[in-house]
């Protein structure tokens, strides 16, 4: 009896063992049903690294002042002074002029005339001097004139055909005829203005001088070839009073 006791016993022993072996193999795991099993979503997130790289292309730009509807215009300025070459103003008191001759009278015997360079004032726009000339002319007359020789020597001929014209300041009574001589033909380009009794320039346009028309050297040809240049009264028997200052070429 007591051994089939102990048999039982031993038998009890190892089905426990046993048991508890087969637990550990085997883990049980939780048994759910319906809809309340626990469902897992996998999120995957991509990510990626993009390097861009920008090669800069520069294109000049020149700014020329205008827009699109702008026409461009030339502006041009002019000094007239600047292109001016004095040649007679009389400031060191004397007839002289800036080429190294000399401003005179040339009349006809029958003549009463008297040249003087005026003095205090007296030349244009309040200058020390001017050149007056006084003329009183008769019937006689030949001529009567203003001379100013474009060199030392009065027989030397100079080139002014390079310039337009000539410009000067007078004022004075009466006509006065402004020339290039012409000692082949006597057909003598003149321009003939009238005197003010205040300063007034007046300006020689020298292709627009007028002639006779006989002469057989052109005006250019007269200038490139001049001795003096030429102021004389445009009529005869009457007096005349002259002032001349400041005269240009241009």
């Amino acid at each position: 009896m007591k051994k089939h006791f102990i048999a039982v016993l031993t038998l009890v022993f190892i089905s426990v063992l046993s048991f508890s072996c087969s637990q550990k193999r085997s883990p049980m795991l939780p048994t759910t049903s319906g809809t309340n099993i626990p469902t897992r979503t996998a999120t995957i997130v991509a990510t990626s690294t993009h390097t861009m790289t920008r090669t800069a292309t520069m294109t000049p730009t020149i700014n020329t002042g205008l827009t699109s509807t702008d026409t461009p215009t030339a502006t041009v300025t002019t000094t007239t002074d600047a292109a001016e070459v004095m040649f007679a103003d009389f400031e060191a008191a004397n007839a002289g002029n800036n080429r190294g001759g000399w401003t005179y009278v040339s009349c006809d015997a029958a003549q009463i005339y008297g040249d003087s360079i005026t003095a205090s004032g007296g030349g244009y726009g309040g200058t020390g001097y001017a050149y007056r000339v006084t003329i009183t002319t008769a019937d006689t007359i030949v001529y009567c004139n203003i001379e100013s020789q474009l060199s030392e020597n009065a027989a030397t001929a100079v080139d002014i055909s390079g310039y337009s014209g000539i410009k000067f300041w007078a004022k004075g009574t009466g006509s006065f005829k402004f020339m290039i001589p012409d000692a082949i033909d006597w057909d003598t380009p003149s321009y003939t203005f009238t005197l003010n009794s205040v300063w007034t320039e007046y300006t020689v346009v020298f292709l627009t001088m007028t002639r006779g028309g006989w002469g057989t050297l052109t005006i250019p040809q007269l200038l490139a070839t001049c001795k003096v240049l030429d102021w004389a009264p445009a009529a005869i028997s009457s007096t005349y009073d002259i002032y001349i200052d400041n005269i240009r070429f241009y």
